[in-house]
């Protein structure tokens, strides 16, 4: 073992003695401890991404890194660290363009050092691959801490929470369990039938992960909850719809790709979500939410979807009564049967609306598409899964553009925009 190794080795047992004493003092620090978390989960995932790109790519390697993430561990590690907990611990009150120079100009004094070194081989073009890590794994990984820190842009730590976990589980483990497998794992690979599919199983969880930042005002993630008891949206008609997705979507990756690895996968996510999580999750709610919380636990199943839900939050969607397409679909809606919702003319709305609206509970207003989609959640599952859909933000962008283009002319001088 050369000196340098030798000094890689010592680093990384001092970094983790260092760790032992943090997580084991007295006195913690709660929203600093998860924003250090967050940080260090999303660098851990985006920095494999970014150098597997890097390496395919030719920008560089390293030597003798015949492992599934193509770079020694140790150096994984820290370069980890030092990208995430670092810069969160130590200059969390500093101007993040700071923060941002300071960690550039430190990769690209050690990145040509380690070329120097011999660990580490370097293109021409090595420099593209450094910018991507600024902007997409260092950058959002400070983002995220940051916002968790200072409680802000709730719905932007969901988005967080949704792309770390995705990519986590759903190429990086994959694609670890593949190449250790001497197997090819690669997306592209799937038809648009597969496709189709795994989007299908998704959107229940994603549209769940939305109706918890906006409406809980929370997040997924267990120790960033929310702090509104959500009963609307894909929670009117299960209990654990994420949990749910995620099985879903193992059983659809286990058949295409036709792999073991992921019935293990279904079999520990509803062993987590009906033990560690359930019991967790049962005791906290009943806390702060009381006997709400109590009678949702009992009309709300777990582990599949009602048909009509039996509990919902209330809403009121106000319509023109002077426009013929605002009618009929206020006429159509009412034919559904919708549970907990309630029609209103707009002109008994207090201000001035021209689009059909939806108002939740908490005085939250929905628009046009959006407003559609929500009140859809009250009729049955079919119309509720489209509405779920309708309101994933891609496609509520491409629907309310088609909606903005065909009634922009024709309700040019109309009071009513849809």
């Amino acid at each position: 073992m050369s000196l340098v190794e030798y000094f890689r080795m010592v680093l990384v047992g001092a970094i983790l003695m260092v760790a032992c004493f943090y997580v084991t003092r007295e006195r913690q620090d709660r929203s600093l401890n998860f924003a250090l978390f967050y940080a260090l989960l999303y660098t851990a995932v985006s920095v494999v991404f970014i150098h597997l790109l890097a390496v395919k790519l030719g920008w560089w390697y390293f030597k003798d890194a015949d492992n599934c993430i193509q770079m020694p561990w140790d150096i994984y590690f820290i370069w980890v660290l030092v990208w995430s907990v670092v810069p969160v611990f130590l200059m969390r009150n500093n101007r993040f363009i700071v923060v941002l120079i300071f960690v550039a100009v430190l990769d690209f004094t050690l990145m040509p050092a380690m070329h120097q070194h011999g660990w580490l081989v370097l293109d021409d073009n090595w420099w593209i691959g450094e910018v991507l890590l600024l902007l997409f794994a260092f950058t959002p990984a400070y983002y995220w801490a940051y916002n968790s820190l200072h409680a802000g842009k709730v719905l932007h730590r969901t988005y967080f929470q949704i792309v770390v976990v995705g990519l986590l589980f759903f190429f990086l483990l994959p694609y670890v369990l593949y190449y250790n497998a001497k197997q090819t794992f690669f997306f592209d690979d799937l038809n648009t039938l597969e496709w189709q599919l795994l989007l299908v199983a998704s959107i229940p969880g994603l549209q769940a992960c939305m109706d918890l930042s906006r409406v809980g005002l929370g997040t997924p993630f267990p120790y960033d909850p929310t702090t509104r008891l959500v009963r609307s949206g894909v929670y009117a008609y299960c209990k654990n719809p994420i949990q749910l997705s995620f099985v879903l979507l193992y059983a659809c990756l286990g058949l295409v790709f036709q792999s073991w690895w992921y019935g293990l996968a279904i079999v520990i996510s509803w062993l987590y979500a009906c033990t560690v999580s359930d019991f967790q999750e049962k005791m906290d709610m009943e806390h702060k939410f009381g006997f709400p919380w109590i009678t949702y636990n009992q009309l709300v199943p777990n582990w599949f979807f009602l048909w009509r839900p039996t509990v919902h939050a209330p809403g009121t969607l106000y319509y023109d009564s002077n426009c013929g397409v605002c009618s009929q679909l206020k006429q159509w809606v009412v034919q559904q049967k919708p549970i907990e919702l309630n029609f209103k003319p707009a002109s008994e709305f207090a201000g001035c609306i021209t689009q059909l609206t939806y108002i939740d509970p908490y005085g939250r207003a929905y628009k046009s598409v959006r407003a559609l989609a929500k009140a859809l959640n009250h009729t049955h599952l079919i119309w509720s899964f489209f509405g779920w859909v309708m309101f994933f933000p891609p496609i509520n962008f491409l629907l309310q553009t088609i909606v903005d283009s065909i009634f922009e002319r024709d309700l040019a001088d109309a009071t009513c925009e849809l």
